[in-house]
């Protein structure tokens, strides 16, 4: 009985120890695959970077071509020498770069922003718009949906709320809209804070005054001559008239009359 208690004890000992090896052997990989794939996602995202670091370079460089928003209709290869971006959430035996064309202009993201790879067709591992200048990686797909959207976002610097095809799209009329939106807003606090008296509604009309060079000012008479009265007028008798006759002797003139 004690060596059977003891030949009992010594195996689940074994077992014990190899689960104890199992499970630090998982914590292990799992630690290595962590940090492989955070080193994944950051090379991919210092490649994005040169991407648009590129862009803005070329884009006023002699030589290369650019659309009517300033960007260069497309990418080259020996922008980048030997060591071309490259996207390490994707395999390498796919095409490097997709252009956009026209339909997209408006989109700041691929319709199909996942790398599904579907009858022998792969999809670029970036996809380019030159119409905004912007560049973006495919992701593979995760385990669910939801991390694929946030591996997307992690990678492209983004904030989408959806992988769907219509997530992607800034066009015109939406951005219209969105102005309108805002005006109306801003025109219905005016007329509130106008009502509640915070402010003052501006007058309408507009009065346009000519400025004309000011006259000086006439000095205020002196104290002195605001009481010194005026004098009396006198009355002159008009001159006496001239006769022929030699003796006619002249009438005295009046007096002036004395103020009582």
């Amino acid at each position: 009985m004690p060596s059977e208690r003891s030949s009992l004890r010594r195996i689940v000992d074994v077992v014990a120890l190899g689960l104890c090896l199992v499970a630090v052997t998982l914590v292990v990989i799992q630690q290595t695959r962590s940090d492989s794939v955070e080193n994944v996602v950051t090379q991919t995202e210092l490649s994005l970077a040169q991407f648009h670091s590129i862009l803005k370079v070329q884009a006023t460089t002699n030589g290369v071509a650019v659309n009517g928003r300033g960007w260069p209709n497309t990418i080259e290869g020996h922008w980048f020498e030997d060591d071309p971006p490259r996207n390490h959430l994707l395999t390498g035996d796919r095409p490097w770069v997709e252009l956009a064309p026209a339909e997209d202009a408006d989109r700041d993201h691929p319709a199909d922003p996942v790398a599904f790879d579907l009858d022998g067709h792969k999809a670029a591992s970036f996809w380019y718009n030159p119409y905004r200048g912007v560049v973006r990686a495919r992701v593979a797909p995760q385990i669910n949906e939801d991390e694929t959207l946030a591996l997307y976002n992690r990678v492209n610097g983004v904030f989408l709320a959806t992988l769907a095809p219509e997530g992607g799209l800034r066009s015109a009329e939406q951005e219209h809209d969105e102005a309108e939106r805002l005006r109306e807003i801003s025109e219905r606090v005016r007329q509130m804070a106008e009502s509640t008296g915070a402010v003052v509604a501006p007058d309408t009309v507009v009065k346009v005054r000519r400025l004309e060079p000011e006259a000086e000012p006439e000095l205020p008479p002196e104290p002195e001559a605001l009481h010194q009265s005026e004098p009396d007028p006198v009355e002159v008798d008009p001159a006496p008239e001239t006769t022929d006759e030699p003796n006619a002797t002249p009438k005295p003139a009046s007096e002036p009359q004395k103020r009582p």
